[in-house]
């Protein structure tokens, strides 16, 4: 039996092996085939050639097919700031800035939500309205070198680092120039404005030589443009006039206005003017003093009547000795040289007559007479009624005196009146009997 089984055995084997061998061929061959076939359905993206150098190591070079040609597109860049006009894409840039011919380095970045925020682009007033030589690109005026800050790579050069400063060359001495010169384009939409301001003392200001005289842009600043409100208006005024500004902001008036938010007050241009602005410096402000400027709300009934204030005040200054020798020797008020409203209460330091600081408290009023009254005594001031009517109560000696001084003034006049009648008749009768005479 043992004999018999060995050559089945092998021959068993080799059938095995045989089998295994052929299984083996047939699974590399489909490996093969699937290789093959996923290399011939893929994209090619440039056509290769592989050459072999004879001493070194075979390297793959790889060779692209050029394509066509482009052709330049007739339709403008969508986006480009160039033709859209949308300034904001450049000087929206915080490092964008200008250097002008002075050597002054400054700012052409607009802040876009303050720009949004102007009262000229709600009003869709652009950018162009002020800004005539900009309105259009390139900017007239404008160094064509400036093409390469941003264009390096057409105009060749080193490109700038993005967060470095972009400086422009600016056709401006400096900044100030500027400023003038976009003040012009104001009297385009503001004309009548425009006008008034050319009687007003900053223009007469800069006419003398100070180029530095507040202009539109000084007070309306640039970009921010919008509605002055009446303690917007005193901070604007105190750029310039910081010493007035602080002296009206503790004044009876200014900390009404700034502290309690009362628009019953005066603010700077109630007293100066917005556009037509002058001051004590000139005469018809002096002669205006009392009758439109403090007047105009001391002697108002109703406004006085809400503070519990006098309204005699306008009345009593015109009936005391400064205000009626200006108004009989100034028939037309233009110059008056007695003491007006703020001689004594103060230009912006108006203070309550209670208050200590005051110049009519009590206590102060003889430095304040002595402004004009050189020689005067601890008692002088004792000779003002401080804008009182006398009356019986408050004062029934002067009352009774004045009342006197009416009638007997009223009396002589009467007395005159009868004794001019009285004469007349006289005369007449003397002439009847003289003619009366003749005829017989």
């Amino acid at each position: 039996m043992m004999k018999n089984s060995h050559p089945q055995l092998r021959r068993s084997a080799i059938i095995l092996a045989v089998i295994s061998l052929t299984i083996v061929f047939a699974a590399l061959n489909v490996l093969g085939a699937a290789a093959s076939q996923h290399s011939a359905g893929a994209t090619p993206t440039a056509t290769a050639t592989l050459t072999t150098a004879p001493t070194e190591t075979p390297v793959p070079t790889i060779t692209e097919t050029p394509g066509p040609t482009p052709v330049p597109s007739a339709t403008p860049l969508v986006g480009n700031p160039h033709v859209s006009g949308d300034c904001l894409a450049c000087h929206g840039n915080p490092n964008m800035k200008g250097k002008t011919q002075t050597g002054e380095v400054i700012s052409l970045y607009v802040t876009p939500v303050v720009d949004q925020s102007s009262y000229h682009t709600q009003k869709n007033v652009g950018c162009g309205f002020c800004h005539l030589d900009q309105a259009t690109y390139p900017h007239k005026r404008a160094s064509q070198t400036s093409c390469r800050l941003c264009h390096a790579d057409v105009t060749g050069g080193a490109v700038l680092d993005p967060k470095a400063d972009m400086v422009f060359d600016l056709p401006f001495a400096d900044s100030r120039e500027i400023a003038l010169s976009v003040n012009q384009n104001c009297q385009n939409c503001h004309g009548d404005k425009f006008e008034a301001v050319k009687d007003s003392a900053h223009t007469r200001i800069f006419n003398e030589g100070n180029r530095f005289a507040p202009v539109c842009v000084d007070c309306h600043s640039a970009h921010t443009i919008g509605p002055v409100t009446r303690i917007g208006a005193t901070q604007i005024c105190s750029k310039c006039h910081a010493a007035e500004y602080s002296a009206y902001r503790t004044s009876v008036h200014g900390a009404a206005l700034n502290d309690e938010f009362n628009h019953d007050v005066p603010n700077c241009e109630d007293c100066h003017g917005s556009h037509k602005v002058n001051g004590p410096a000139e005469e018809s402000f002096r002669a205006n003093v009392a009758t439109q400027l403090c007047g105009k709300c001391h002697a108002d009934k109703a406004l006085m009547a809400k503070y519990g204030l006098s309204t005699e005040i306008l009345s009593t200054y015109l009936d005391d000795v400064h205000g009626r020798t200006d108004l009989m020797g100034n028939p037309d008020n233009t110059a008056p040289v007695k003491a007006t409203c703020y001689d004594c209460h103060g230009t912006h330091n108006i203070l309550s007559p209670k208050n200590p600081y005051s110049k009519v408290y009590p206590d102060n009023l003889q430095k304040t007479c002595q402004q004009c009254h050189k020689d005067a005594s601890i008692t002088f001031p004792q000779t003002w009624l401080s804008h009182k009517t006398p009356s019986e109560s408050s004062m029934p000696g002067l009352f009774f005196t004045n009342q006197f001084s009416l009638n007997a003034v009223i009396a002589v006049i009467a007395a005159i009146v009868l004794f001019i009648i009285f004469d007349l008749r006289q005369r007449r009768i003397v002439k009847m009997f003289s003619n009366t005479r003749r005829e017989d």
